[in-house]
């Protein structure tokens, strides 16, 4: 077991349910698996009723809470904030708050991991991502915590999580999983959970990734790095840049490394012309291809080929 970083009093008569292992210690430390929770969001139900205690609080992940029965006092920066059922709390990372016991309550805390949002891009990478997650939402300035009232989507889906939660029934895993997806795409779309969560650089990565995966699966065509651009919904300056920042090397010459090896391979194994492989690492212009090859190997395609053919015969 590891330390969540959610340090709280300790008492063994609090009532903690989850559908992951999940415990407080001697030491006042909410324990879990680490493993577990960087899975996917987790739903916690919390049932208090030491009244009067004070707890610490500090955040590993962003995390949204909702409280579903009772009320919770909020103090974070000398700012009180009460929580009830109509009110919910988002919080970022490594943010330090603490809370007043005032009521028993019972709490649904979703938990946002980065193997959470990688998963949710992932099963969207057909989709260009930045219709999804609107770019007025992106770069916006963060803030440590954010609070409003509830509106009828968020409500609908966190009850409907919180109904799946406690039935406690296994086979409601997979619809805990698509539920905690639509409430975090509901959270993003209406502009609440940009408040403290930055996806700029998931979606950086996302288009990254994807840009990359064009190149290998294309680059035998006749593409351009501004076509794909404009494909995958990135500016060619922007993608220039991200590229080179993450490769350490521009995507034109990437996409050069990608035709010449594979020239290099045909040439090496067969008697195919040099016309032919040119066309087949995407070159219309047989003389492009030649001039790129040489500036590549120092050697003309025909050469290498020349070349390694009296070495295979030796060989034999």
């Amino acid at each position: 077991m590891e330390l969540f970083h959610l340090d709280t009093l300790y008492d063994e008569n609090i009532n903690y349910q989850s559908n992951c292992d999940l415990k407080f210690n001697q030491s006042g430390n909410l324990e879990t698996d680490l493993s577990s929770i960087s899975k996917g969001v987790i739903g916690i139900i919390l049932n208090k009723d030491n009244i009067g205690n004070e707890v610490d609080i500090d955040t590993f992940f962003p995390y949204f809470s909702l409280l579903f029965k009772g009320r919770k006092e909020i103090h974070a920066y000398n700012t009180k904030i009460m929580l009830n059922e109509n009110v919910f709390f988002l919080v970022n990372q490594n943010v330090h708050y603490k809370y007043q016991i005032t009521t028993p309550f019972s709490e649904l805390m979703l938990f946002f991991s980065e193997d959470f949002i990688n998963s949710i891009l992932e099963k969207i990478k057909d989709t260009n991502p930045c219709e999804i997650f609107p770019k007025k939402y992106l770069n916006m300035n963060k803030k440590d915590y954010y609070y409003a009232q509830l509106d009828r989507e968020v409500r609908e889906t966190a009850v409907e999580l919180i109904d799946l939660y406690q039935a406690e029934d296994k086979t409601n895993d997979f619809l805990i999983r698509i539920t905690q997806e639509k409430l975090f795409f509901y959270l993003y779309k209406k502009g609440i959970l940009n408040q403290v969560l930055d996806l700029s650089d998931f979606l950086d990565n996302d288009i990254l990734q994807q840009g990359i995966k064009y190149l290998n699966q294309h680059f035998q065509e006749d593409i351009s790095i501004e076509k794909m651009c404009s494909e995958i919904g990135i500016s060619f300056n922007k993608f220039n840049e991200l590229f080179k920042e993450n490769m350490k090397i521009k995507p034109g010459h990437y996409l050069i490394e990608l035709r010449m090896n594979q020239a290099r391979k045909l040439l090496s194994k067969s008697d195919i012309s040099v016309s032919e492989v040119a066309y087949q690492v995407g070159y219309n212009s047989l003389s492009s291809f030649i001039k790129r090859f040489k500036a590549y190997f120092k050697i003309t395609p025909k050469q290498f080929q020349l070349k390694n053919r009296k070495q295979l015969e030796q060989y034999c």
